[in-house]
């Protein structure tokens, strides 16, 4: 601070007042040096007129703000460059994730159903676009092999009763008698039969798959539907020697198509009756299980071994104890195609003995 009663004033003592803090640019001679200083000022005059000037160097504050200054450019530059640079990096591996999906597309457009696309193990996003691309390829394969197995048991099972068909009919055209005639004609019409069952079953579960057969959904009486189920089979069974029981809880509805149902239950009666094996005891099932029901049709016949379970409901498929039975290995396929068709699910069992089919709806 200084007043203007110094011996030795600042070279730089402002002319007029300062009426407000300011800067002041104050020039100080020390030792026959003048020194600059830059100083954030203020006045106070005096009782007797002097004037009192009273500063703070700032010079070091301007020093640290230019250096501020400085760094904060430097800092907005390397930014900047660390912005450019990682999208740069980023666009790369995007670009060369984006072509691995693109090359793996490629590949199965190809007939490649067998490629996938490769994972990093990093976890990101594109690494669970990836793993559900995969899974979706899986689906797509394991369709088209059903539909290829579908295929080849469609034409083995075709060409039998074709081939029966037209040798009747051929020797029909031969034959000399009204008896052998008749026999040949009855052979080939049950033939004809056969193969108009075999298309009609196909076409249902091709409908039912598409969701063309769903209309009828309603509200479903299942205990009396289940008990009609059983009646209509009760004949069938007695002529085997067997015996249908039913224990079925009284008043559980399902929404459901009934037409569907009442097909699938019949059909799972039907298979019990034909494989259940004479004298065996065939039992409906069905009650409430918390928020769902539960539909069992077992028998105590000889069952499906452990190895063919996973396979019953394939189309054509025929278990190692059907041979010489009658069916065309379609009535499990129909059956899960209307489980799934109400998304419900279908599980094959062991009933000791016997076996059980149980649908959770």
């Amino acid at each position: 601070s200084c007043t203007s009663s110094d011996a030795r004033p600042p070279s730089s003592w402002p002319d007029t007042a300062i009426t407000d803090w300011q800067l002041l640019d104050a020039d100080v001679s020390f030792l026959g040096t003048e020194q600059d200083y830059t100083a954030l000022s203020v006045e106070r005059r005096l009782g007797d007129g002097s004037r009192l000037i009273v500063g703070r160097d700032v010079e070091d504050i301007d020093d640290r703000d230019e250096i501020f200054s400085v760094a904060a450019a430097w800092l907005i530059l390397i930014a900047a460059a660390l912005a450019i640079g990682g999208s740069i990096a980023m666009g790369r591996a995007v670009g060369r994730r984006i072509d691995a999906v693109t090359q793996t597309a490629r590949r199965v457009m190809a007939g490649s159903l067998t490629e996938r696309i490769p994972l990093r193990g990093t976890g990101d996003d594109f690494d669970a676009l990836a793993t559900t691309l995969n899974q979706m390829l899986g689906r797509i394969e394991e369709a088209l092999e059903s539909v290829r197995r579908v295929s080849d048991n469609v034409a083995h099972e075709l060409r039998t009763p074709l081939a029966r068909l037209h040798a009747d009919l051929d020797d029909l055209r031969g034959a000399t008698s009204d008896d052998e005639r008749q026999r040949l004609a009855d052979q080939a019409l049950a033939e004809a039969e056969r193969l108009q069952a075999i298309f009609d079953a196909l076409l249902r579960i091709a409908r039912i798959e598409s969701g063309r057969h769903l209309a009828g959904m309603r509200r479903v009486d299942l205990t009396t539907l289940l008990a009609d189920a059983a009646e209509l089979h009760i004949p069938d069974a007695e002529a085997h020697g067997q015996r249908i029981e039913s224990r079925v809880a009284p008043g559980l509805e399902i929404e459901a198509d009934p037409n569907l149902l009442f097909q699938a239950v019949s059909n799972l009666l039907d298979n019990a009756v034909k494989y259940g094996g004479d004298g065996a005891v065939i039992t409906v099932s069905a009650r409430r299980e918390r928020d769902r029901i539960t539909i069992e049709v077992a028998d105590t016949g000889p069952g499906i071994a452990a190895d063919q379970r996973e396979r019953v409901t394939e189309r054509f498929f025929r278990g190692s104890g059907t041979t010489g039975l009658p069916g065309t290995g379609l009535g499990l396929a129909l059956v899960a195609a209307i489980v799934a068709a109400h998304k419900w699910t279908l599980e094959i069992a062991d009933a000791r003995p016997g076996a059980l089919v149980r649908i959770r709806c």
